[in-house]
């Protein structure tokens, strides 16, 4: 069920219906009985056939009503994003070539699994072995949140000589799933409810940005005013935003969306938008495999998983929420951190033996990292992980 989209629930079944029809009839003639070929059960079958499909229009209208008025607010139903990353290419000599848009390869995780790709847009290389590190962009064959947060190995799918190989920078981001039916109603049902002359609250507040197609998330600060760093300033509202990939918006993207909330509330009603505060966490790491594994390959896995919790991106999800929120969390736990990327969470690990973080500057230690800022968020910074054979 869509958040505040009222579903009408309505039987669409005929023979549901024909056998409504038939207890009702048999409430009101006791005695009456369907028979098999008898011209009062055709009846109300046929009639049962009607009212189904009557009601499926009725089901339909109702999401169409709600799409239409999508049309009109300028808020269409959101269709799947693919994935992309970076790469960085190496050739066979030292002269200019051309890596044309469209070029397929595929990733091979870790664990196994391949992911199609393709280059997402005509890069011209000057000359020289290798392109500048994350030059080629690439996308996602299939689009879909599925590829997010994984890395492995790149391989050029097409035959040409003058490639000698591919290497993913980083890890893939930003694939979405399409909107269900039910997403978007609620979606739209959420958007709706801020045109309403009222106090705008801090999730409402959430639930505007988040529709915006380049905003990865917010997290709003009510009584926060960012303009003289103030708490408790009644009628005042902070919100702190990022985009898709974690990191900040552009400036002007960011003014005009701080534009685009103060029009939104009410007057004398203070709002500000603004980005968040990072922190760089380092971490070293030593563990053992488990038999059977490459130490090489495990160890890629921990690196990639530890990436992971750091990413600005995913820093205070909320995962069991119905839409991206999430929560303030001004600390990293020492132990939250040992529990995510322990054993059972790495393909392939056995074990951690030692573990130490530390926010970039400090020396490192096994203690909890208090971030900087009123809505802060961690990146990963330098990651030394070694796995052992067992």
């Amino acid at each position: 069920m869509a958040d505040g989209y009222p579903r009408p629930d309505l039987p669409e079944d005929a023979a549901t219906l024909a056998e409504q029809s038939f207890d009702e009839l048999q409430t009101r003639m006791p005695r009456w009985r369907p028979a098999v070929a008898g011209p009062m059960t055709w009846l109300l079958e046929a009639h049962a056939v009607q009212t189904a499909a009557g009601m499926r229009y009725m089901q339909l209208w109702s999401a169409f009503s709600y799409a239409y008025l999508g049309a009109i607010d300028g808020r269409p139903v959101r269709d799947a994003r693919p994935a992309t990353a970076s790469s960085t290419w190496t050739f066979v000599d030292e002269a200019p070539y051309l890596i044309a848009e469209g070029i397929p390869l595929t990733l091979t995780t870790p664990a196994g699994e391949v992911v199609e790709l393709l280059v997402a847009e005509d890069y011209e290389h000057a000359g020289g072995l290798t392109t500048p590190v994350g030059a080629v962009q690439l996308v996602a064959a299939v689009a879909g949140a599925a590829p997010n947060d994984l890395s492995g190995e790149l391989l050029i799918q097409e035959a040409a000589r003058e490639y000698d190989g591919a290497e993913l920078v980083g890890l893939l981001t930003g694939g979405a799933e399409g909107e269900t039916e039910d997403e978007f109603l609620g979606a739209l049902t959420r958007r709706r409810r801020l045109s309403t002359p009222r106090p705008v609250k801090g999730e409402e507040f959430e639930d505007f940005l988040i529709e915006e197609p380049d905003v990865g998330g917010s997290v709003v600060v009510d009584l926060y005013n960012a303009e003289t760093e103030t708490a408790d300033v009644l009628g005042t509202t902070t919100a702190f935003v990022w985009g898709i990939d974690g990191e900040p918006l552009p400036a002007l993207r960011q003014a005009a969306l701080e534009s685009q909330m103060r029009d939104l509330v009410e007057v004398n009603y203070d709002f500000f938008l603004r980005p968040r505060q990072y922190t760089t966490i380092n971490v070293t790491t030593t563990g053992v495999a488990l038999p059977g594994y490459d130490p090489a390959t495990v160890e890629a896995n921990l690196d990639a998983a530890i990436r992971v919790f750091l990413d600005p991106a995913r820093w205070g999800l909320l995962v069991s929420q119905d839409v991206a929120r999430f929560a303030n969390r001004t600390v990293v736990s020492f132990l939250d951190f040992t529990g995510e990327i322990g054993g059972p969470n790495i393909v392939g690990l056995d074990r951690l033996t030692t573990l130490q973080i530390a926010a970039d500057g400090d020396p490192l230690g096994t203690t909890n990292i208090t971030l900087d800022g009123i809505a802060p968020a961690t990146q990963p910074g330098t990651i030394d992980v070694t796995v052992l054979a067992p």
